[in-house]
């Protein structure tokens, strides 16, 4: 949840940490599908969050290491497939995100965002 520029993480209703929001672009809140390749093989998620900077990608597969550089396939909409080289800058339970390195071939992405929004995004 975000407040005046900062996340609030919560727990069955207890704010559990608040920090300031440091990323530069604005981030749309989704559920897609994603792939990835990594040293164990093709893995699969799901992208929680995602801007033209970065994403945060859900997995119940083993999580990539912080430091990875990989590329992922997102399923915008469909029909819509991008992809994109990133490293991995964060990793939890079960989540990592990812900063995007070719932000030049995804530009591209705002507009498919503004239209998958409305459909998928939430």
């Amino acid at each position: 949840m975000h407040l005046d520029g900062k996340v609030v993480q919560r727990q069955r209703g207890v704010v559990l940490q608040t920090r300031h929001e440091q990323r530069r672009q604005s981030r749309a809140w989704c559920n897609l599908p994603a792939c990835w390749e990594t040293v164990w093989g093709q893995q699969t998620g799901r992208v929680g969050d995602i801007s033209t900077s970065g994403c945060l990608v859900r997995t119940t597969q083993k999580a990539a290491a912080v430091g990875d550089v990989l590329r992922i396939e997102i399923d915008l909409a469909e029909g819509v497939r991008v992809s994109a080289w990133g490293t991995v800058v964060h990793r939890a339970t079960g989540t990592f995100g990812l900063q995007f390195k070719t932000l030049a071939r995804l530009s591209g992405l705002q507009s498919p965002l503004s239209c998958a929004g409305k459909a998928v995004c939430r």
